[in-house]
């Protein structure tokens, strides 16, 4: 996934489901699926996590992810009205950072990434902050290039721009 071979990942996932399907997690499949256009598949895979593991840290955020993908901007809100109502938040502020960030509003994930604590908990998620195409949206942002040099992170190289729409007035607050 790193390498944007979103194919070769797509295989390598698969297998892993053939495998062991409890060892895949949401964080790396359901953006595996989105980047190749399954957006279906990557909510069937995330039902099914999420039957196995209910408190998982990424399944809402993966939900909207792959939601706002496909242009499904009310389903979205939905989830994101629920992991605030709810406090189903277990991740610290991570998860809503992620679930605004998808949705067109990545300030709460900049302010986030702004920390060590931010970064490290990013990366026990997704395994590299530099490199993930989760963060395409915000990698050229000057924000995020700055606190990757702060705490001696590179930049990715291969980082194209953000497949995924912005939803409409997503620049309106509380909407």
């Amino acid at each position: 996934m790193m390498s944007r071979r979103h194919s070769e990942a797509l295989v390598t996932i698969r297998r892993m489901f053939e495998l062991d399907p409890r060892f895949v997690d949401p964080a790396v499949a359901a953006p595996i699926y989105v980047l190749n256009g399954l957006i279906d598949s990557a909510l069937v895979r995330l039902d099914f996590m999420e039957r196995i593991e209910p408190n998982a840290t990424q399944l809402f955020a993966q939900r909207v992810f792959a939601l706002t993908a496909a242009s499904r901007w009310n389903e979205a809100e939905k989830i994101r009205a629920e992991v605030l109502r709810r406090g189903k938040d277990l991740s610290g502020g991570f998860e809503p950072a992620m679930i605004e960030m998808f949705r067109g509003r990545p300030e709460p994930m900049l302010k986030y990434l702004d920390s060590a604590t931010g970064q490290r908990q990013f990366s026990y998620a997704y395994f590299a902050v530099g490199c993930t195409p989760v963060l395409d949206q915000i990698a050229t942002r000057t924000e995020f290039l700055a606190a990757l040099r702060r705490y001696g992170v590179k930049q990715c190289p291969l980082t194209p721009a953000w497949p995924i729409k912005i939803p409409p007035r997503a620049a309106a607050p509380n909407q």
